[in-house]
């Protein structure tokens, strides 16, 4: 049988401090993690070339596509026949990336980030970004058949307008 000594009122266990981690343990190993990060971004730093315009949009996931969208797409934005990607896919793993028009408002300042995007369908585009992305991918013409029968599915959305 175990026996259970009673700790008095106010007072805690003795094993107390054994049983939770110290804030100052706690904090000794956040600190280590965030020095052994800062040590890695400063060894790669003499191969990261940094550019303060983008002059194209992220190919990535949606952590980085909408923050673009959203905070960096002002001069892309301003560009005549620019093509908006989905801002909430995996643009390397998707086929109609570029399929979409778009109706897009900014605001009236130097930056000239988007208020408003409104991404419209299009059987010519979807065509044109299944194309191409079968390309890139070395597919060839082996989906061709199944793209053109698929863009006809698809409604225009600037003519429905």
């Amino acid at each position: 049988m175990k026996r259970v000594i009673p700790t008095p009122p106010g007072q805690r266990s003795p094993t107390y401090h054994m049983n939770r981690p110290s804030k100052i343990r706690v904090g000794k190993c956040v600190a280590a993690f965030c020095l052994r990060l800062f040590s890695i971004q400063i060894q790669a730093a003499p191969f990261v070339e940094i550019s303060a315009e983008i002059e194209s949009y992220p190919l990535g996931h949606f952590g980085v596509n909408l923050p673009w969208l959203a905070f960096c797409s002002g001069t892309y934005l301003k560009r005549e026949g620019r093509l908006i990607p989905l801002p909430a896919a995996l643009l390397r793993h998707c086929p109609d990336r570029f399929a979409y028009t778009d109706v897009a408002t900014t605001f009236d300042d130097e930056l000239g980030l988007p208020k408003s995007i409104d991404l419209l369908s299009s059987q010519a585009l979807f065509l044109k970004s299944h194309t191409d992305w079968d390309q890139e991918l070395s597919f060839g013409n082996r989906y061709t058949e199944w793209n053109q029968k698929t863009a006809l599915k698809i409604q225009n959305a600037e003519t429905t307008q």
